[in-house]
């Protein structure tokens, strides 16, 4: 009898092997592996378990590597090469709780002009998949400079550029504390501050936070426009940037990165939006003195208005718009509600394409314009991810936005013609800049023969 039992127990458990694994996440990976340089960069797959296809996609050499859908490991070993020349090895793996993908080995001297940028983020629950992206572009620190030949007669207005979305979360963690803004009810602020749990700050980061790069490194990595949020501190008079929480970093601090970028040589040409969409129980004009101390010779004058040319603001040794919502009286700042605007969220993808494809059509020329691409989880989502971290359901915001990633792009890529008819500005989150970079030098080659004369 007890051998009976015994081989009924693993005949039960062999048949829920496979739902419990797709339940706990096991469902297989997706890759994205991008070239945008004009060296020969090739790779190859070592070894690999449960690997579906590789495809190769579009105009900007994407190739892409999807895993079968199984309850047991799946993973793979890419070795990269550049001209022929190792340059680094990309392993992905995918198991219950021991999920990861890892850039390693990676010798610059195979190709010192290129950046390479890895990102990998876990999808939990059925349904899911994990998501990694290695792309390869030039340095594109300075990619406005180097293309200023084409871009010299576009307007600002009319120039195409890559942006980030709530572009100072990237030191959001478990130790932020949730702003001091109208976002969350007082009562949750201080429950959650008497509980003191961790796991639930942890959870909150991963729901606010939207970028992983500061504010060098985006300048870095071709980043042109940023939408800043900021909040006063809730224990003290500093200023800290905001989406729900409050990060750790000062606004001087962050101001300072730009400084650090403008000063190096070769930046005369770079031209950044700064758009303080929102200032929370802060003064504007203390948030105008942090800025005009560091980099107040850079600011563009708004009498130069939105048709100026860029090879005009380069004239005059400038290389920032300042954008306020709020009502300053300073010949620097560009009041939003005059100068600039951007289209609205998307809930699911499908909502995204809508809003992008309706804002593109009904462009107001007289302003600047931000094409948002990112998606917002509903809240009641959000919580459900919390309450149920094997469902379905996303948890965190780079759980979501990585996975919308190619479809959001290749929607891009089917619209070039309504991006250089309408298009000023991109943004999304999690933007590691490159792909965005890329896309715009494209499509402001196109751009620019509307203004060849």
């Amino acid at each position: 009898m007890k051998i009976k039992t015994f081989w009924v127990g693993l005949a039960v458990l062999c048949m829920v092997a496979i739902p419990a694994g797709r339940v706990f996440g096991m469902q297989g990976f997706y890759g994205c592996f991008q070239n945008f340089s004009s060296r020969n960069v090739t790779f190859k797959v070592l070894k690999s378990k449960h690997i579906k296809y590789v495809d190769n996609i579009g105009w900007n050499k994407q190739f892409y590597i999807k895993a079968d859908n199984t309850p047991f490991t799946s993973y793979a070993h890419i070795q990269f090469y550049v001209d022929g020349k190792k340059i680094a090895y990309f392993d992905v793996k995918l198991a219950f709780k021991k999920s990861h993908a890892e850039l390693r080995d990676f010798d610059q001297s195979a190709a010192p002009e290129l950046q390479m940028y890895a990102d990998f983020v876990k999808a939990p629950g059925e349904g899911g998949e994990d998501y990694w992206f290695v792309t390869f572009a030039p340095n594109e620190s300075r990619w406005m400079g180097e293309m200023a030949n084409t871009l010299k007669n576009i307007p600002i207005s009319d120039v195409l550029l890559p942006g980030s979305h709530d572009a100072g979360t990237y030191d959001f963690s478990g130790k932020c504390p949730v702003a001091d803004t109208n976002h969350v009810p007082g009562w949750v602020v201080e429950l959650l501050k008497l509980a003191k749990i961790s796991v639930i700050y942890n959870y909150f980061a991963g729901v606010c936070k939207t970028q992983d790069m500061n504010f060098y490194d985006q300048l870095n990595h071709g980043i042109r426009y940023f939408d800043m949020r900021i909040c006063k501190g809730r224990d003290d008079d500093k200023i800290y940037f905001t989406h729900t929480m409050q990060g750790l970093i000062p606004l001087e601090d962050l101001m300072d990165q730009f400084k650090k970028y403008y000063e190096q040589p070769g930046t005369e040409k770079e031209v950044i939006l700064l758009d303080f969409q929102e200032m929370i129980n802060v003064d504007p004009a203390k948030v105008f003195n942090i800025i005009n101390e560091r980099v107040g010779q850079y600011l563009v004058p708004r009498e130069m208005g939105v048709n100026a040319r860029l090879g005009d603001i380069w004239a005059q040794n400038k290389r920032i718009i300042l954008i306020f919502r709020e009502n300053y009286d300073d010949p620097a700042v560009w009041p939003r509600g005059d100068y600039f605007y951007n289209s609205a969220n998307g809930r699911d993808v499908n909502e995204a394409y809508k809003h992008m494809q309706d804002s593109l059509n009904n462009r107001n020329p007289g302003k600047m314009f931000c094409l948002g691409t990112n998606l917002t989880e509903e809240g009641d989502e959000i919580v459900k991810g919390f309450l149920n971290p094997l469902g379905s359901t996303p948890k965190t915001l780079k759980q979501i936005d990585l996975k919308y990633h190619y479809p959001v792009h290749s929607w891009l890529n089917s619209h070039i013609d309504d991006l250089v008819k309408n298009g000023n500005a991109i943004h999304e989150n999690f933007c590691n800049g490159l792909w965005l970079t890329e896309l715009c030098k494209h499509v402001n080659t196109l751009k620019a023969n509307k203004y060849a004369n």
